[in-house]
């Protein structure tokens, strides 16, 4: 027998691996029969008691994948808020954004702790000035093409 430089043999390594194939094995007619009988519903909802199971998030991402969901964070519309914030003055609008956010996070719990609410307030106005900076690039965009 052979050995590489960790010390096993190539007889040792070939039974892992022999080992691992016939568990792949197993796994595989496995997901093939819950295929069959129950679809892909059912290898959605077998990934998801693993998540539970394990406390590993990929299984709950292959879920997902199995339920051809879409993945990242849904979109929040914020049309509303933004059209609150165009309302204001041009020279006052930096200030609309804080304040807009603020009723964005909603009112302050009174066994709520102010940072958590500052924080909530502050991620919103992240989002709104992210998104006023595209509309106003759109809007320069077009300008300067019209111009031309």
């Amino acid at each position: 027998m052979s050995f590489d430089k960790s010390g096993q043999g190539r007889a040792t390594r070939r039974a892992k691996s022999d080992s691992r194939r016939v568990a792949a094995d197993g796994v595989y007619a496995a997901l093939v029969a819950t295929l069959r009988d129950g679809g892909d519903a059912a290898l959605a909802e077998a990934l998801e008691q693993l998540t539970v199971d394990t406390g590993k998030n990929h299984y709950r991402h292959m879920a997902k994948i199995a339920r051809r969901e879409k993945f990242g964070r849904k979109a929040i519309d914020d049309r509303l808020a933004l059209e609150r914030i165009r309302k204001w003055p041009a020279t006052d609008r930096h200030n609309a954004v804080g304040k807009v956010a603020r009723d964005l996070a909603g009112p302050r719990a009174a066994d709520e702790e102010l940072t958590e609410f500052e924080r909530r307030a502050e991620a919103h106005a992240q989002r709104l000035r992210r998104k006023l900076r595209k509309i106003n690039e759109r809007i320069s965009s077009v300008r300067q093409s019209a111009a031309i």
